[in-house]
């Protein structure tokens, strides 16, 4: 994984019926143009909400044609719980 680049926001409740985080929010987008990351499959990075940091496997894009995080909802809904963050599904859309 990349480690010199701050982590790439994310909404967490941005995930499409598959339960991947799409790629495609402006936070997203102006943090990989900064850090000169270029989505590819298969690329780890970290990524945060604001209030937790995860890590993530990027995936080609579905059938929506946006780039995909795959991240463990355990994990998140564990570090959510741990910092006191409301509860969240990953299927809000």
């Amino acid at each position: 994984m990349t480690k010199a680049h701050r982590p790439i926001r994310i909404d967490f409740h941005n995930a499409d019926p598959e339960g991947f985080v799409r790629l495609n929010t402006v936070g997203c987008i102006e943090d990989l143009s900064v850090s000169g990351l270029i989505l590819q499959s298969g690329l780890r990075v970290e990524v945060t909400d604001g209030e937790i940091v995860v890590d993530g496997l990027v995936h080609p894009p579905g059938a929506e044609g946006v780039w995909r995080l795959q991240v463990d909802w355990d994990e998140v809904f564990r570090r959510h719980a741990a910092a006191g963050v409301p509860q969240l599904s990953p299927q809000s859309n």
